[in-house]
């Protein structure tokens, strides 16, 4: 069983992946895709690519990340996505919930 990191809405959430060949060394992909789905079962699609990073950043190489502030309540779930030079899937998720603090 996965336990969900907990966030409280209007915080700001750090979302991440390291993209790593098959010798184990960070690597870039081509194009990096992170989906966000929110407690609404709403996408956002944000992708980009080291010369063209959009909204993700691009903390050195292989290194991706993402941060936003959840303004409803209840489960976000994330697939980030590496193509081109480097293919890789990773998800994971989240809780937000109002009062944590």
């Amino acid at each position: 069983m996965t336990v969900a990191n907990r966030y409280t809405t209007g915080n700001l959430v750090r979302t991440w992946i390291e993209f790593r060949n098959e010798a184990g060394d960070l690597q870039d992909p081509t194009t990096v895709t992170l989906t966000l789905r929110d407690p609404l079962d709403e996408d956002t699609i944000i992708s980009g690519t080291v010369a063209d990073p959009d909204q993700l950043t691009r903390t050195e190489e292989g290194k991706w990340e993402y941060r936003f502030e959840p303004d409803l309540e209840g489960d976000y779930r994330y697939r980030w996505e590496g193509a081109g030079q480097l293919v890789a899937v990773a998800e994971g998720m989240l809780v937000a919930e109002t009062g944590l603090n």
